[in-house]
């Protein structure tokens, strides 16, 4: 009986800290998002650009989301002038994955609160591996990633992903 009881208190107790907690993040006055786990924050100057970046890490996957002021420009863009500017982006972030070996899986337009964004699906030998949200708000933009080496789940991605939320004006 004293070993039933010890198994039970060690099943509760690892059932306890197995848990992974939730984190609501405000990264700014524009956007919000839920992140699992411990939150650790870099707030720094990187290559000249302000980067504020949100990071967890769990059970072998990395969230993160960050932002960089767009420094080329002085007010926001209009949604026919994003279409250019995505395609830019995604090109240079594509071809600094390509030198690390990954490939573009999947590319997918969205809407966050009807603000173009996009999706990329990224991985090596056609296994994903990360998957990305791009966001151009204001003079700001967002990067949401979810990524994981062993053992990449498309369900939580998706759910990470969508949980970027634009603040109400």
């Amino acid at each position: 009986m004293k070993n039933f009881i010890q198994m039970l208190l060690l099943l509760v107790f690892a059932t306890g800290f197995a848990q992974e907690t939730s984190s609501h993040i405000d990264v700014d006055d524009t956007v919000a998002i839920e992140m699992p786990g411990d939150v650790y924050v870099l707030d720094t100057i990187q290559n000249g650009m302000k980067l504020l970046q949100y990071r967890a890490d769990t059970n072998n996957s990395i969230f993160l989301i960050q932002r960089v002021k767009i420094t080329q420009i002085s007010e926001p863009l209009p949604k026919e002038r994003l279409i250019s500017v995505y395609k830019g982006l995604l090109a240079g972030h594509a071809k600094t994955l390509a030198d690390n070996g990954y490939e573009i899986l999947r590319t997918t337009e969205t809407e966050i609160s009807g603000q173009p964004a996009r999706r990329v699906l990224y991985g090596k030998n056609k296994q994903p591996l990360a998957e990305f949200l791009f966001l151009i708000k204001g003079l700001f933009i967002y990067t949401s990633s979810y990524s994981s080496e062993q053992y990449f789940d498309e369900k939580v991605s998706t759910a990470f992903l969508a949980g970027i939320k634009i603040k109400p004006e």
